[in-house]
């Protein structure tokens, strides 16, 4: 069986800013999360889709640069 390394990064992600209930910025997940960094930017555009995280602060061409958490997950 394939290893599903998107699923794998995707589920760092939310574990990692589960660990941060304030604001953390994609330089620190990229450095921290363990997840792979060039799928760091596509998967946070995912989970804003799917209201599992919140952009806090975006960077002057409109990619994410904080993110957290959304309170109700």
């Amino acid at each position: 069986m394939e290893t599903d390394y998107k699923k794998q990064d995707r589920q760092l992600i939310l574990e990692y800013l589960a660990g941060h209930p304030n604001p953390v910025s994609v330089r620190r997940i990229k450095e921290e999360s363990g997840a792979t960094p060039l799928r760091i930017h596509p998967l946070l555009f995912e989970l804003e889709e799917e209201g599992l995280i919140e952009v806090t602060g975006r960077e002057e061409l409109g990619a994410a640069e904080m993110v957290r958490l959304k309170k109700n997950c």
